[in-house]
């Protein structure tokens, strides 16, 4: 519900003056980034639900039925450090007023600011652990366990 109210702001935002409109292109990215990341894990929280109310029993933790449904659970939560990485990249260009071009913020970077790297690393990121979660790499066979491991992946040092 909070996801789409992100989108809504997003696209029926009208503006009147110069100033509002800048600020609002500025965060527009960001609002999209906010709500896809409440979509991801709206969907892990919905697959989740499921599971416990359809699965029974530890017979039945490796059916297809499960295991399609723990992909959905713990890869969205792995992919959502896509959103996160988005997000925190896009905050720091809206504090420090930077483009989102990386070759020119690459050449005029000082040792004040924070190095933001291209963007497409993120999504590259989320599909990595996504994958890694998928083949079974961050399975502990306990989905408890496993949706921890993958909520792990988002913090950055």
């Amino acid at each position: 519900m909070f996801a789409l109210a992100c989108y809504i702001v997003v696209t029926t935002t009208t503006t009147t003056t110069t100033a509002s409109q800048s600020s609002s292109k500025q965060t527009q990215k960001l609002r999209y980034y906010s709500a896809a990341m409440l979509t991801t894990y709206g969907l892990s929280t919905l697959a989740g639900g499921i599971a416990h109310q359809t699965v029974r029993g530890v017979d039945n933790l490796n059916t297809l039925h499960f295991k399609l449904l723990w992909i959905v659970c713990v890869g969205n939560v792995s992919f959502a450090s896509c959103w996160m990485g988005l997000i925190g990249r896009e905050i720091v260009s809206v504090v420090t007023g930077s483009t989102d071009d990386y070759d020119s913020r690459r050449e005029s970077s000082s040792s004040s600011s924070l190095p933001l790297g291209p963007w497409y690393i993120w999504p590259y990121y989320g599909c990595f652990m996504t994958a890694a979660c998928a083949l079974g790499y961050m399975s502990f066979k306990r989905p408890a366990c496993d949706i921890f491991i993958a909520g792990i992946t988002q913090v950055r040092l």
